[in-house]
């Protein structure tokens, strides 16, 4: 498991979400990966047509699969929305929480973590008992 202080993250993240997301992470018997990626991975900032938008944490997430007959993708349908509900209460930021999976709506998810993805969580016993949707980013 991730225990390392907070990475070197960009726009005033602060350490105690990385935390936050840390202890959810380690307390979900499926979930093995965590990355933030996006401008607070990057450094780098795109303009919003809203200029009041609320900062976001752009932050994905890696399943095992657990149960026999049920896929990583599965177990993230059901659970993302209760998980990111959860965790928005915890965060002052607004949570964009990604499954991060390789086909579906948003592919595009794998890319960017691969790219720009800040491995903060992985939990190789979690590991060992299912594949790997993305390999880390060290």
């Amino acid at each position: 498991m991730e225990t390392s202080s907070a990475p070197a993250l960009h726009f005033d993240t602060d350490p105690g979400w990385i935390d936050i997301l840390r202890a959810w992470a380690a307390a979900e018997p499926r979930v093995v990966r965590v990355w933030i990626f996006g401008s607070r991975a990057t450094g780098r900032r795109r303009s919003k047509p809203d200029a009041t938008s609320t900062p976001d944490l752009d932050v994905a997430y890696e399943l095992v699969q657990v149960l026999p007959d049920e896929t990583p993708y599965t177990a993230a349908f059901y659970r993302d929305q209760g998980w990111k509900a959860s965790l928005q209460k915890l965060l002052p930021v607004t949570l964009d929480l990604q499954y991060a999976m390789t086909d579906g709506p948003d592919a595009k998810v794998p890319a960017w973590v691969k790219d720009h993805g800040v491995l903060i969580y992985e939990d190789a016993a979690k590991i060992a008992e299912g594949p790997a949707v993305i390999p880390p980013r060290r």
